[in-house]
């Protein structure tokens, strides 16, 4: 079976599960992240939850990170974050938090729940940049082109 294929039914049934459990996510997301306003507001938090998954499934997020870990592109990624919020998961990420400036900011940022997140790894590729239309980040080739070598002929 390729990776493709394996990392794809992964995605699936991940999300699957994520939907299937979505009454339970205002514990979860308090559990996880250590913030028990998700438990004070658990409608917001179920309906959240399910943008959230929704979103990933639309991504692809998990069949994506399951690829590039076999996959690695060879780009080179430029660019400082300008806290639009589009790369989590198009602002539909539970953990997100925007200012009344419209600037983003990720409410696990630097714990162990967001170290083990894609978003610790964003953007990892041209295609993560172009996915979520980030305008902060570019990517390009890191291949040189290839100079053949001149043998002199004796």
């Amino acid at each position: 079976m390729p990776i493709t294929v394996f990392a794809t039914l992964i995605d699936r049934l991940v999300c699957a599960v994520m939907l299937l459990g979505s009454p339970l996510s205002p514990l979860a997301a308090s559990m996880l992240s250590g913030q028990f306003r998700f438990m004070a507001h658990p409608l917001q938090t179920i309906r959240q939850s399910w943008r959230h998954t929704l979103a990933m499934a639309r991504a692809e997020v998990i069949s994506r990170a399951i690829v590039s870990r076999f996959h690695p592109d060879q780009e080179v990624i430029t660019g400082q974050c300008t806290h639009c919020g589009k790369c989590c998961l198009d602002k539909q990420c539970v953990f997100l938090v925007m200012s009344a400036e419209g600037k983003s900011s990720c409410s696990v940022h630097g714990g162990w729940l967001w170290t083990r997140l894609r978003c610790a790894d964003y953007p990892v590729s041209g295609h993560d940049i172009a996915l979520y239309a980030c305008p902060s980040f570019t990517a390009s080739s890191s291949r040189r082109p290839i100079i053949p070598i001149r043998r002199s002929h004796s």
